[in-house]
């Protein structure tokens, strides 16, 4: 962030040297305002930045005096980082996989498309996680089956080979990861599958993964799709069993949060209409006695109930319709689930298209 100057060049008042602020910066941003308030008796120094290829770490204090009045005003500037975009991912890939042995399978570009909404932190995690795969499979080089396995690690989590379900919870986590496989298959703003597993991973017994599309606005068709998807264990398991276990417990935690926020945010209900709410969250202790908590009045907290409500359930009803008309799909998923554990989203949607006779689909673009 500094222009080129010769070695006799001296620092300019207002500036901070290179290694004066990465020393001040490894203490902390206090240490650096206090610098910049006190730097030989004046307080101008414009700022200090820090680079950290490939991600950019800014940290600026920046103090000014106002001529209107005697003491000197310093703000503090931060900088919002958005996630990186597909090709911005795959430069972040490749600084990353440089140092290291690639096989001739490795598509970089293909990874940075199937590892959306990713950080430069996550990506860097891909790429050493990559690493000790090849390295615990004898390998010398990073293969394709390594990224793989890095990535669902990354975004599933670590497989908890220790854990032993029984016979009853395993095809209850079959049919559960089944229905929402297939209503993401079906529906028609669902983002695509890439994968279904009922093997334990993370704080899930099951997970079934889609590939978020590179998208910055989300229509209410789209959520609501999402909701329903969300429905799909739960109303599988009702179909098939009859009744309910708590497996569902994050589903509805999830389709909840996202009912609540189309009525009290987006303006997606048409009880509510064109007003918003943000979502309150209490600051000290007693400040709900003291602000009531809310915005609105109590008649229009129970339209807001009702509608989240009125949206929860007839999401609900649209799974069990789609999978009842499915059922023959639900069968033949929650049994290959069982034999299997692994599927990939190709395959589930072949078996869809088999039972109501379609043509068979290939993988998503992208998709490994």
């Amino acid at each position: 962030m500094y222009r080129n100057r010769t070695p006799s060049e001296p620092w300019p008042e207002s500036a901070v040297s290179p290694w004066m602020a990465s020393s001040l910066m490894r203490r902390g941003g206090s240490a650096l305002q206090r610098f910049a308030q006190g730097y030989r008796g004046k307080p101008i120094v414009k700022g200090a930045y820090v680079a950290y290829e490939p991600h950019f770490t800014a940290l600026a204090a920046v103090t000014y005096a106002d001529t209107r009045r005697t003491q000197t005003q310093q703000e503090d500037l931060g900088y919002l980082v958005p996630l990186p975009e597909a090709s911005e991912r795959e430069a972040i890939l490749k600084v990353h996989s440089r140092d290291k042995r690639m096989g001739p399978d490795v598509d970089l570009e293909t990874m940075a498309k199937a590892t959306p909404g990713m950080s430069g932190a996550d990506l860097a995690n891909v790429v050493n996680e990559a690493a000790l795969f090849a390295v615990r499979r004898g390998s010398k080089q990073v293969e394709r089956i390594d990224f793989e396995s890095a990535r669902d690690r990354v975004v599933m989590g670590a497989r908890r080979e220790s854990l032993v379900l029984s016979t009853e919870e395993k095809r209850a986590t079959a049919v559960h990861e089944s229905g929402h496989a297939i209503l993401t298959v079906v529906l028609p703003n669902a983002d695509p599958l890439h994968k279904v597993t009922i093997l334990p991973r993370g704080m899930a017994l099951g997970v079934t993964w889609s590939l978020p599309e590179e998208r910055h606005t989300y229509s209410k068709e789209f959520f609501e799709d999402v909701i329903c998807r969300a429905m799909g264990g739960r109303v599988a398991e009702m179909i098939v069993f009859g009744h309910l276990n708590s497996g569902a417990a994050n589903d509805l935690e999830q389709a909840t949060s996202i009912a609540r926020r189309m009525v009290r945010e987006w303006g997606m209900s048409d009880a509510i209409g064109p007003m918003a709410w943000s979502g309150h969250q209490q600051v000290f202790l007693g400040e709900d006695l003291m602000t009531q908590g809310r915005e609105y009045s109590d008649d229009t907290a129970k339209t807001i109930d009702e509608e989240i409500a009125r949206i929860l359930h007839d999401q609900e009803r649209r799974a069990r319709a789609l999978l009842e008309k499915h059922r023959n799909a639900l069968d033949s998923v929650s049994e290959a689930l069982l034999e299997r554990e692994t599927m990939d989203g190709a395959e589930v949607a072949n078996m869809v298209h088999e039972s109501l006779g379609d043509r068979q689909v290939d993988a998503p673009a992208g998709v490994e």
